[in-house]
């Protein structure tokens, strides 16, 4: 049975009682019915540290891009930064310290690291090694990235080489894109002096700092 009650004034209800005193009206709840109680939410935890966001193997490598599928993974990602405006930040465990991936002579100078990139296209992932980076101290990174969530930018600056159909291909606003590292250079060549990279994460195509 539903009763409304109208009630003038401040009242106060313990639920913890068996009977409920309005204003000198005594209530006392149905024992056959049970507490109602807030629906707890449960967060899921985020991926642990180091471990791939998708199954590298299974993904597409696309023209020109060295296969790095096999790489151990040594380092892993710690924080991705997007932004339509500006550079990419990038960080991992590897980038400086007594461990540090080494710098080598690539085609156009030092080079430390190959930022990779990679978009599902029609349910399955394309991979393609794309900017040259080089990190030589703690507040030195260098991620010529360009404004990453410019329209038009990935496919005019980043993987206009990779083959169809990455080569024309615009994430979309939001959409799940993939991020990984190599030692060396692999965008259009290989040179490096270790076999490693870091683990695969995966990040919204929007503004903001994703941390690991």
């Amino acid at each position: 049975m539903k009763m409304t009650f109208r009630v003038q004034g401040s009242v106060t209800i313990d639920f913890g009682a068996e009977t409920i005193d309005i204003g000198g009206l005594a209530l006392t709840p149905d024992p056959t019915t049970p507490p109602v109680r807030p629906q707890e939410i449960v967060t899921p935890p985020p991926p642990a540290r180091g471990v791939d966001q998708i199954d590298l193997s299974q993904a597409v490598l696309t023209a020109q891009s060295r296969d790095v599928r096999s790489w151990p993974i040594g380092a892993a990602i710690t924080e991705i930064g997007l932004s339509a405006t500006d550079t990419m930040s990038v960080n991992f465990t590897k980038r400086n310290g007594p461990n540090a991936w080494p710098i080598v002579m690539g085609p156009e100078g030092e080079i430390q690291y190959t930022l990779w990139i990679g978009c599902k296209i029609n349910g399955q992932w394309h991979i393609a090694g794309s900017i040259l980076c080089i990190s030589r101290g703690v507040n030195d990174n260098y991620v010529p990235t360009g404004p990453t969530l410019q329209p038009g930018h990935l496919p005019a600056n980043w993987y206009y080489f990779a083959g169809n159909p990455l080569a024309t291909y615009q994430p979309q606003p939001g959409e799940p894109v993939a991020w990984f590292l190599t030692a060396g250079v692999q965008r259009r060549t290989d040179i490096h002096t270790i076999a490693e990279r870091t683990n695969v994460v995966v990040v919204p195509f929007s503004p903001g700092s994703f941390a690991f």
